[in-house]
């Protein structure tokens, strides 16, 4: 049985959307892992460059409200249950090795991975000696972020960013984070970066735009990157 990586779409797409979105990395990837695709918990109205080539591939769905600083500060931008979905769905559907995140998707990745370390420090602190480790606990080795967009971007200068960075970081999970050189959004994929443990970090880029890399020798050196990254955890 080939181990699975999670994968979670960008903002106003959907899982069937980011399959056609990712199918040359895809191919790459599959023969080593079993790729899962979900929807986002909220529906959402069309991303960017989503029309027309998608009309009427909806619904659409995103993870997080991030369209200000006001509506990310609330609740770290999540509607009530929203997150607690993603979660339901990690467990669901797994346990992962990895996951592979489009755009806002990699932010969702953050959020999750920060939830699942709060519930197993929790565990922790309850279990007995006796008590076996819950099965559900994190199991993700790797995470590859691709143009991905950074939490609370929008709320502060750069350096208030870098302080919630280091104060907010996720430990313990290898990061690949795929950056455009010609992104909307890199200075956010660049932000995303501090967000991760320092040790276990590093970033590749692309000369792109917002989207999935598409040349062949890039995605073929991302697959090995990523079957690596995998075979050294």
């Amino acid at each position: 049985m080939r181990p699975k990586i999670l994968c979670l779409h960008g903002w106003g797409t959907n899982a069937e959307i980011f399959q056609i979105q990712s199918r040359r990395l895809a191919a790459l990837l599959e023969p080593h892992f079993e790729l899962v695709y979900i929807n986002g918990p909220a529906e959402a109205s069309p991303g960017p460059g989503v029309l027309p080539f998608f009309e009427g591939s909806g619904p659409f769905y995103g993870y997080l409200n991030d369209s200000s600083a006001a509506a990310e500060e609330a609740a770290g931008g999540w509607a009530e249950g929203d997150l607690d979905k993603l979660v339901s769905d990690f467990r669901r559907e797994g346990p992962f090795v990895g996951i592979l995140a489009f755009s806002q998707g990699a932010k969702a990745a953050w959020h999750l991975l920060r939830r699942l370390e709060e519930e197993s420090a929790a565990a922790d602190a309850g279990r007995s000696l006796v008590t076996p480790p819950n099965s559900q606990q994190r199991r993700v080795g790797f995470v590859v972020a691709v143009c991905g967009t950074a939490p609370y971007f929008q709320s502060a200068p750069t350096a208030d960013i870098k302080r919630a960075a280091a104060a907010h970081v996720v430990t313990g999970v290898d990061t690949i984070h795929v950056i455009g050189d010609d992104d909307l959004y890199r200075a956010e994929s660049e932000a995303l970066v501090g967000f991760f443990d320092a040790p276990s970090r590093l970033a590749v880029r692309f000369p792109g735009a917002h989207h999935m890399p598409a040349d062949h020798a890039f995605n073929a050196s991302l697959a090995n990157l990523i079957v690596h990254t995998f075979d050294a955890t």
